[in-house]
C-alpha cells in the first residue's frame, strides 16, 4: 500500500478543517452581508415561507417565479435550527460548512489532473479567500450553488474518463440538474458537453451525442418533477422558473458599463421596468406580491418587448452580450467585500482594491492555464472547461450583473493552478513553488485584513 491514499485524506482534511475555523472566525463577528440591503431579493424569506407553509409562493400561493433549490435549503435549515440558534444564524452556520466541503471536494476533484500540492492549494485558497468567506454571511443562493457545481464538475470529470458508459454519464447529468434546481443558468451544459467531447475527446459525432443523450435524458429526469409541478400551477411549460425573459429583456434596453460594481438593474427600474410592470399589473408601484400574482404576464411583456428592442436597436444587445462576455470573463465584484468591511470598521479600506488586483492575477494565470489546455487538448480539464463555458455562455446571451459574479471562483481557482501546475514540470519546478506559496501567502494576508481589520 502506498502512502498516496493517506496524503490525499490528510489534504482534504486540511482544506475543510482550514475554511471551516476561518469561516467560523468571520461568522463570530456581529456584522454580515445578511439581505445586502435588498440586493439578495426574496430568497431567504421564500425559505421561510416554505417551512412555514410547505408551498414555495407568496402568502400560501404557489409561485414559479424563482428555482425551488435555495429555499429548500433555508427551509431545512430553519427546521433543524428551531428558535436556538434561530434561522440566519443557522443557515450562515451551514453556509459555513458548505464552503468548506465545496473546498474539499474541489481538492479532491483536481487532484484527478492536478499535481497533488497545486490541487490542495485550489481547494485551500478556494475557501479561505475573502471573496468566498464573505459569502458565508449572505442569505442567497451563492454558496449553495457553489457546492452544486463543483460536484456536478467532479461527477463529469469521472464520466468524461469513460464517456461511453451509460451510468457515469446519467449520475453527471443527474448532478448538473440538480444545480439547475438552484440556478437554471446550467441548463445550457449539454450542447457544451457536446461540442467538448467532439473538440476535445475527439470521440465521433455518433459516440458524442449519444453520450450526451445519456447526460440531458438524466438532467431532464431531475428537473422534470419540478416541471410537472409548474404545469399544474400555471398551465403553462416552465421547466425551472419564469424570470429568463425579463432577464433577457434587461440586455436588450440600454448599453451597461463595464465596472463589476455597479448594479446595473436600477438603471432600468424608474424608466424601463416600471412603465412595463405598470401597463400590465395595473399597478403604478412595484410590489413583489403584485409581481408574483402577474409573473407569467409579466414574462409575456417582457419577452415581447425584448423582440422588440432586438429589431429596433440590435446593437445595444449586441453591445451588452459583447460587455458581459468581458465582464464574466475578466472582472470581480469587490464591492462584497467593501461593504463586509464597512459593516466592521465604519470605513472604506484597501482591501477591495486589493482583491481585485489579486483576483486580476488569478484570472491571467487562468487564461494561460486554459490557453494551455485547448492547444494541448487536454481531455483532463475536459469538465471545468464545459462548467465555465456553461454559465458564461448563459450570462453572456441573456443577462450579467452585480450578484453572478461568484459562479466563476471555482474555475479561476481550478485552471489557474493547473498553470501552476504545469510550471511544475522541470525545468521550472522551483518557480511554480514560488508562485504557489507567493499566492497562498497572498490569499491569508487578504482574508486576515477583511476579517480583522485595524
Amino acid at each position: 500500500m502506498t502512502g498516496e491514499g493517506p496524503r490525499r485524506i490528510g489534504a482534504l482534511a486540511v482544506v475543510f478543517l482550514a475554511t471551516l475555523l476561518v469561516g467560523l472566525a468571520s461568522l463570530r463577528l456581529d456584522r454580515q452581508l445578511g439581505l445586502l440591503f435588498g440586493l439578495t431579493d426574496e430568497w431567504f424569506s421564500l425559505g421561510l415561507a416554505l417551512r412555514a407553509t410547505g408551498t414555495l409562493g407568496f402568502d400560501s400561493q404557489p409561485s414559479v417565479l424563482r428555482p425551488p433549490g435555495y429555499p429548500a435549503f433555508v427551509a431545512a435549515v430553519a427546521w433543524l435550527s428551531g428558535a436556538d440558534p434561530g434561522p440566519v444564524a443557522g443557515v450562515m452556520l451551514a453556509q459555513c460548512v458548505l464552503l468548506a466541503l465545496s473546498a474539499a471536494l474541489l481538492t479532491l476533484w483536481s487532484s484527478r489532473f492536478l499535481k497533488p500540492l497545486a490541487a490542495t492549494a485550489a481547494g485551500l485558497l478556494f475557501g479561505i479567500n475573502p471573496y468566498s468567506i464573505v459569502l458565508i454571511g449572505l442569505l442567497n443562493y451563492s454558496v449553495l450553488h457553489l457546492l452544486a457545481v463543483i460536484v456536478a464538475c467532479a461527477l463529469l470529470h469521472a464520466a468524461l474518463e469513460t464517456p461511453d458508459a451509460r451510468r457515469p454519464m446519467a449520475l453527471a447529468g443527474a448532478a448538473w440538474g440538480l444545480a439547475a434546481l438552484v440556478r437554471p443558468t446550467s441548463l445550457l451544459a449539454p450542447a457544451v458537453l457536446l461540442l467538448a467531447l467532439r473538440a476535445l475527446l475527439r470521440l465521433s459525432w455518433r459516440r458524442a451525442l449519444q453520450a450526451t443523450l445519456v447526460f440531458a435524458a438524466a438532467m431532464l429526469g431531475v428537473i422534470a418533477p419540478w416541471t410537472l409541478r409548474n404545469y399544474r400551477v400555471t398551465g403553462r411549460l416552465v421547466p425551472v422558473n419564469a424570470q429568463g425573459q425579463t432577464a433577457l429583456w434587461g440586455s436588450t434596453v440600454i448599453r451597461f458599463g463595464l465596472d463589476p460594481n455597479h448594479f446595473h438593474w436600477r438603471r432600468l427600474y424608474a424608466d424601463h421596468f416600471l412603465p412595463v410592470f405598470a401597463r400590465v399589473t395595473g399597478e403604478p408601484e412595484y410590489s413583489y406580491a403584485t409581481y408574483v400574482r402577474n409573473n407569467l404576464a409579466l414574462e409575456d411583456a417582457f419577452g415581447g418587448a425584448a423582440r422588440a428592442n432586438l429589431r429596433a436597436q440590435p446593437g445595444v444587445y449586441a453591445f451588452n452580450v459583447a460587455r458581459s462576455f468581458v465582464a464574466f470573463g475578466a472582472h470581480i465584484n469587490s464591492m462584497l467585500i467593501d461593504v463586509f468591511r464597512v459593516l466592521q470598521t465604519g470605513r472604506l479600506g484597501w482591501t477591495g482594491r486589493a482583491f481585485e488586483a489579486y483576483f486580476g492575477t488569478l484570472t491571467l494565470f487562468a487564461a494561460l492555464g486554459l490557453g494551455l489546455a485547448l492547444a494541448r487538448r487536454d481531455p483532463g480539464l475536459a469538465a471545468p472547461l464545459v462548467g465555465l463555458l456553461s454559465f458564461w455562455v448563459a450570462h453572456t446571451l441573456v443577462y450579467m450583473d452585480l450578484m453572478y459574479y461568484y459562479v466563476k471562483l471555482p474555475f479561476v481557482f481550478v485552471f489557474a493552478f493547473s498553470f501552476v501546475s504545469r510550471l511544475h514540470e522541470r525545468p521550472a519546478n522551483r518557480a511554480g513553488r514560488s508562485l504557489l506559496w507567493a499566492l497562498t501567502l497572498a490569499t491569508l494576508v487578504l482574508t486576515a485584513a477583511v476579517l480583522w481589520p485595524r
